[in-house]
């Protein structure tokens, strides 16, 4: 059995054939978790994983793209995309519920920091620090709730390490198990093995 942690197919774009999609995976022996990025695809991979049985499981989270209103358009090597993010204002209350209503939540994200993809026309600085505050604050939320964290990181580890290392020392020093994942990383070797240290894969 294969299990592919991180998809979107709760994501628009596959709103007509993401049934389709799942039902061929999970004939092939493939289970998936569908990872939200704000309150609509959280919410949605919610309702795709209580579709299914088994196999299909869900994560919620506010994705740092998500707090200001950005126009995203890449046409790169990593292909070629186009989207518009919509501000959202974080609700610890409706994430936290959302999970306690739902035993197919199996993590909190796609939560972190993205310095890529910044607003034009806003205070730097006050982003940042707005997706820092965020994310203390979801880091929190999956811990009150018992569940790990899928962490998105572009162009921000320095930030991104003291907040992550502060939670460790705070929360989780005296577990040996794993409680996350760097997703989307961009770091070499010696990066990757501080975040080891804080038992993240």
């Amino acid at each position: 059995m294969y299990i592919d942690t991180h998809c979107h197919l709760n994501f628009k774009d596959f709103k007509d054939d993401a049934d389709a999609i799942i039902r061929k995976s999970l004939g092939d022996n493939t289970q998936m978790i569908l990872v939200g990025s704000e309150q609509k695809t959280s919410r949605r991979a919610v309702e795709y994983a209580n579709k299914y049985p088994e196999g299909v499981y869900a994560a919620i989270g506010l994705h740092p793209i998500h707090l200001e209103d950005i126009a995203v358009k890449n046409d790169s090597a990593e292909g070629k995309y186009e989207f518009t993010s919509r501000a959202e204002k974080f609700d610890y209350d409706y994430y936290y519920q959302l999970a306690k209503d739902n035993k197919k939540v199996v993590a909190i994200g796609e939560i972190g920091l993205d310095y890529f993809h910044l607003p034009v026309d806003k205070n730097i600085p006050e982003v940042k620090d707005k997706q820092q505050a965020i994310l203390k604050e979801l880091l929190l939320l999956a811990h009150n709730l018992s569940l790990p964290v899928i962490i998105h990181c572009r162009d921000a580890h320095p930030d991104l390490l003291p907040i992550l290392t502060d939670f460790y020392q705070q929360y989780k020093k005296d577990q040996t198990k794993e409680w996350g994942v760097v997703h989307c990383f961009s770091g070499d070797q010696k990066l990757a093995g501080e975040y080891q240290k804080l038992n993240l894969m």
